[in-house]
């Protein structure tokens, strides 16, 4: 039977609360939220938050306390990284290196959350992300504040693609000023972008051409790395939040892609009144805990770090009454002893007879016992062969993992160097560097790109840098032509 969830998620500008059971709404409520509490996704004020957090319970008449959270993180980032087949002991260590080379940013800042997609012969792939410290801490302190034991958390898109029931889809949700895009693969979500908008865009005029470009960016992106998956027009587009209400803006976000569009399929039973476009982060929070119910994103990562989560019923709480109830009848044992001492002395002639025989039969079995050390004393050598031959496979392996360490300082070196030699005018906007450099960026000219490939090939991180391709991109801004120049460059 299907559990029930009660699901909280915190935007910028409403609380919506949703509780549910498999497939089925039981209770739902929105509480808007005065401009400021909570920006970009963060919480400015937990104290605020919690007590509209109570209000909202108060309204509901919900006494649930454990609480699966949704939250809108724009600075997260997500990866997909594949690591050697290594042992359960030293997997934490080598993900923490490979999220210092992937991850722009400090780890100290952020909480790093990991799922195995898949462990072959000789590699692991993970799905890797990093959040917020401070946006899950202060999130985690109003649930609290609010009498709350938030015990999973989930971020947007996550949950999004957790239940659109396709394989292959692309998604764009928009918030208030933060807004999502997600291109999910045989269910899983390969590239996710989470971006906030300028704060001068407030129309949805204003905020549809940059939501427009990144999505054109992203598929790009996603292509140039997916030679076998392309997306292309037959790859559904579904949007969320703001979105869904202005479907004659639809054909300008997805430009020359020309997918068909359509809101998020509601994946609950029909409600009257339940509008579930307004819930689908709720509802994914819902199948987050009952995900054998959809078919959507094999990713259900619990985006809270276990040291924020319900301290789970300690064993001596159960033991101990246990070994109390055994006490009292132990006592009572010892009571009834005292008053029939004339039949124990009975039963202990009795018992100790039959303790005679079974010294007799003790040693015989202990003779058979010495009879079978003795046999395996021979066997012993041989044991000790294999330990030393282990010990030495040990060994090469700890050499292996040295290897790849040094190898991986390598490349966290050239990142640097990469980056460092990046002049004004030029944004770089992926940097994948392997035994080889790919760089993805945009300048205002083209004579920065060559410029910038002469700084490379002069720096001698790496002999031969070749320029890819060079992009112009036009766009009319008032009357007035912008241009910009994509590049990609290859450093070998």
């Amino acid at each position: 039977m299907a559990k029930q969830v009660t699901t909280l998620f915190i935007e910028d500008n409403a609380l919506k609360l949703l509780v549910g059971r498999g497939r089925q709404v039981e209770k739902w409520a929105s509480l808007p939220l005065e401009p400021g509490l909570v920006k970009h996704g963060l919480i400015q004020d937990s104290v605020q938050i919690a007590d509209k957090i109570k209000e909202l319970l108060r309204l509901t008449k919900v006494s649930a306390k454990k609480v699966a959270i949704g939250l809108s993180e724009p600075g997260s980032l997500y990866r997909i990284v594949t690591l050697p087949k290594l042992p359960d002991a030293i997997l934490p260590e080598a993900i923490k290196r490979e999220a210092e080379r992937v991850i722009p940013l400090s780890l100290d800042e952020v909480y790093l959350i990991h799922q195995v997609i898949s462990a072959k012969d000789q590699e692991t792939t993970l799905f890797l992300a990093a959040v917020s410290r401070t946006a899950v801490d202060n999130a985690v302190k109003a649930m609290q504040l609010a009498g709350l034991k938030p015990y999973l958390m989930d971020l947007v898109p996550l949950a999004l693609c957790r239940i659109i029931e396709q394989p292959s889809v692309i998604v764009v949700s928009l918030r208030s000023s933060n807004f999502e895009i997600a291109v999910m693969s045989d269910r899983v979500p390969q590239v996710i972008r989470s971006l906030s908008l300028p704060g001068e865009a407030e129309s949805l005029v204003d905020k549809l051409p940059t939501i427009s470009e990144e999505l054109d960016r992203t598929i790009t992106f996603y292509n140039s790395s997916h030679a076998d998956k392309q997306l292309d027009s037959n790859t559904p587009i579904f949007v969320d939040g703001d979105l869904v209400q202005v479907p004659e803006s639809w054909p300008l976000l997805v430009g020359t892609l020309g997918s068909q569009v359509s809101p998020i399929p509601a994946v609950m039973q029909p409600v009257a009144d339940f509008d579930a476009s307004q819930f689908t982060v709720n509802i994914g929070l819902v199948f987050k805990e009952n995900g054998s119910d959809v078919a959507g994103s094999v990713i259900n990562l619990n985006a809270l770090p276990k040291a924020l989560q319900p301290e789970k019923p300690k064993a001596s709480r159960v033991i101990w009454p246990v070994v109390a109830f055994l006490a009292v009848l132990l006592l009572a044992f010892v009571w009834m002893l005292g008053n029939n001492t004339a039949k124990e002395t009975k039963d202990i002639n009795s018992q100790i007879t039959a303790k005679n025989n079974d010294i007799t039969q003790i040693k015989n079995d202990t003779k058979a016992i010495k009879d079978e050390v003795a046999q395996l004393q021979n066997q012993v050598q041989p044991l000790e062969d294999q330990i030393m031959a282990t010990d030495a496979a040990a060994t090469s392996y700890t050499n292996l993992i040295n290897s790849m360490a040094d190898n991986r300082d390598i490349k966290d070196n050239n990142t640097r160097q990469i980056w460092s030699l990046v002049p004004s005018g030029i944004s770089i906007t992926s940097v994948d560097v392997r035994d080889s450099a790919f760089i993805q960026g945009v300048a205002q000219n083209e004579s920065q790109i060559f410029s910038y490939a002469r700084s490379l090939k002069d720096s001698g991180i790496y002999p031969l840098v070749l320029i890819q391709s060079i992009s112009l991109d036009e766009e009319d801004v008032e009357g007035i032509i912008v241009r910009t120049y994509q590049f990609a460059i290859i450093a070998q």
